[in-house]
C-alpha cells in the first residue's frame, strides 16, 4: 500500500493477496461482482477498474523510460519530486512528438510550394480550376 493510502477510502489493486483493508481504506480488486450488488454498483466497479486498467501502460513506461520504478530521493517531498520529475519528462517527450508532427507537416507545404515557385513554367504540374 502507499504510504499516503489514508487518505483515500478506497484503492483500486490488480494481483494483490492478503489484506483488503488498511485503517480505514478498503483495497478494491477485480472479480466477479457480488450476487447482492445492483446494476448501477456492477457498472461503477466496472468503470473504476478500467480506468486502472487504462493508466497502467502509462505507468509501466515511466518505469521503464524515466526511472519512476526506484526513487533515489528521501522522504515524502523525494517521492513527490520524483513523481514531478518522471511526468514532466514524459508530457515534455508527449509534445516534442506532437511538435515534431506539426513541423513535418508545416515543412511538406513549404517544400511543395517552392518546388511548384522554382520549377520552369513549361515543367509545373496542371492545375485545373
Amino acid at each position: 500500500m502507499p504510504p499516503n493510502a489514508h487518505q483515500f477510502s478506497q484503492v483500486v489493486a490488480r494481483e494483490v493477496s492478503g489484506r483488503r483493508h488498511y485503517g480505514a481504506t478498503e483495497l478494491l480488486i477485480p472479480g466477479a461482482p457480488k450476487p447482492e450488488a445492483t446494476a448501477y454498483a456492477r457498472r461503477q466497479a466496472r468503470e473504476r477498474f478500467r480506468r486502472r486498467a487504462a493508466i497502467e501502460p502509462r505507468i509501466s513506461h515511466l518505469k521503464s523510460d524515466f526511472r519512476f520504478g526506484r526513487n533515489f530521493l528521501r522522504d515524502v517531498q523525494g517521492d513527490a519530486i520524483n513523481r514531478l520529475l518522471a511526468a514532466t519528462a514524459a508530457n515534455l517527450r508527449l509534445w516534442l512528438r506532437r511538435a515534431s508532427a506539426c513541423l513535418d507537416t508545416i515543412l511538406a507545404g513549404i517544400l511543395i510550394v517552392l518546388r511548384t515557385l522554382l520549377l520552369p513554367v513549361g515543367l509545373r504540374p496542371q492545375t485545373s480550376f
